[in-house]
């Protein structure tokens, strides 16, 4: 990843990732790991509205979505 992200965005995007893995009751670290880089991936991007990163998180994989 090449964006630099401060304390605060950082904080952010893990209280969407924890919200998203409570969500779908997600306990598997593999799985909390991609939920994590899409989180990421969006965030490099220049999304900040929470309930998108946490609705685009939760359906970014087949796998992950059904989980």
């Amino acid at each position: 990843m090449s964006a630099s992200f401060n304390s605060e965005e950082l904080k952010f995007f893990e209280e969407i990732l924890e919200r998203a893995c409570a969500e779908m009751n997600v306990q598997d670290e593999a799985i909390k790991s991609l939920i994590a880089m899409r989180i990421m991936q969006l965030a490099e991007g220049g999304e900040r509205d929470p309930d998108l990163l946490l609705s685009r998180a939760k359906l970014s994989s087949p796998s992950i979505a059904a989980a």
